[in-house]
């Protein structure tokens, strides 16, 4: 009887485990089947997407899977916005050409979903806010470098079972199902694709920040500046499920030397740092001087890499998991940290 009444909790806790994953393999295969005629139509391609689902949790992840495996990112187009200081023509915005084109960046990809969501019954909201931009490789601040003080992203919130739920449509495709933007090479991520698919407010704090606060749907909210000195993190750091466990800050303040723990690195691919003096890329996008620091390992699968500064001074380090697939060397950032460092005053001890 005692053998049966544990199996019974087992059974119950995997139930209602907030960690318990639900299998959407058919929704995603249901996906892969819609006729090219109704491709062009927001209402009529949302209507046969969601057409097997049963829940409203169904039904998101039937559009947030078509959108990030059909829509891609336009990179020409964020060049403009970004460095060329051009306008861009709105039909990267606006739902309905988004779906016509497939092409279009963040605000396109959340006002499609948007316009989705609300033609098969569900509740959603385009989010404006920052998130940390590649500015910090040049040795700016994290979000405002580019942009000043205006929301350099935008993604959704969408009502699930009455409850707002955070998504990441952009992320999903470009980290998740993407290209290389140097290499060329298509990228396949599963699991970043899951991690940007609902993900926790904790977790999605650590890339994203509203303008509305109120689209934290945290119960402790932080503030913009607590977001923006928290680290940098990369595809990387959520495909091999890293855990930063020091510094908290992505900004930092040393004297001679730094000490810089992970948790979780494969111990079946290349882990290592790259640390860069004053900045990470040269303003002819070529990439700056480094040094390779390697990471001493314990029984706790707690992972330390020992830095040391010359001289005072702007510090990168530059953390990254280097792995084989499909035959080719794939390099993930995973955690970028900068450290502004002192010379070392440490005096040596006399004796009298």
């Amino acid at each position: 009887m005692k053998h049966y009444l544990y199996l019974l909790i087992i059974v119950l806790i995997s139930l209602f485990s907030p960690l318990a994953s639900e299998d959407f393999s058919s929704i995603d295969e249901h996906t892969k089947t819609v006729p090219q005629d109704l491709t062009e139509d927001i209402r009529k391609l949302s209507a046969y997407l969601t057409k097997p689902a049963k829940t409203d949790r169904e039904k998101v992840r039937a559009l947030y899977y078509w959108i990030v495996h059909n829509i891609e990112y336009d990179l020409d187009a964020l060049d403009d916005l970004m460095w060329e200081k051009k306008s861009v023509s709105k039909k990267l915005f606006l739902a309905e050409s988004v779906l016509k084109n497939r092409k279009a960046v963040c605000g396109g990809f959340s006002l499609l979903f948007k316009s989705m969501a609300e033609s098969v019954g569900l509740e959603a909201e385009v989010v404006l806010g920052w998130a940390k931009n590649v500015n910090a490789f040049y040795g700016d601040g994290n979000t405002n470098a580019v942009f000043g003080k205006k929301p350099n992203h935008a993604w959704n919130v969408v009502k699930v079972d009455g409850k707002w739920e955070l998504l990441e449509n952009t992320y999903g495709r470009v980290w998740g199902n993407g290209k290389d933007m140097k290499k060329e090479y298509d990228l396949y991520n599963p699991i970043v694709i899951e991690y940007f698919f609902l993900p926790p407010p904790e977790k999605l704090i650590e890339t994203h920040y509203p303008r509305d606060t109120k689209w934290l749907l945290l119960d402790k909210k932080i503030s913009k500046s607590e977001f923006d000195s928290s680290p940098q993190f990369f595809p990387g750091y959520f495909i091999h499920s890293l855990e930063l466990v020091s510094p908290k800050s992505f900004q930092n303040q040393v004297n001679g030397e730094a000490e810089v723990k992970v948790k979780n690195f494969p111990r079946d691919k290349n882990y290592f740092g790259l640390l860069f003096r004053d900045t990470i890329m040269l303003p002819d996008m070529k990439l700056n001087k480094y040094e390779i620091v390697r990471f001493n390992s314990n029984e706790e699968n707690e992972f330390t890499a020992n830095l040391k500064f010359p001289k005072s001074g702007k510090y990168f380090f530059l953390i990254m998991v280097n792995h084989m697939k499909d035959g080719t060397l794939r390099s993930d950032h995973s955690i970028l940290l900068r450290f502004n460092s002192k010379k070392n005053t440490l005096q040596k001890n006399t004796t009298r």
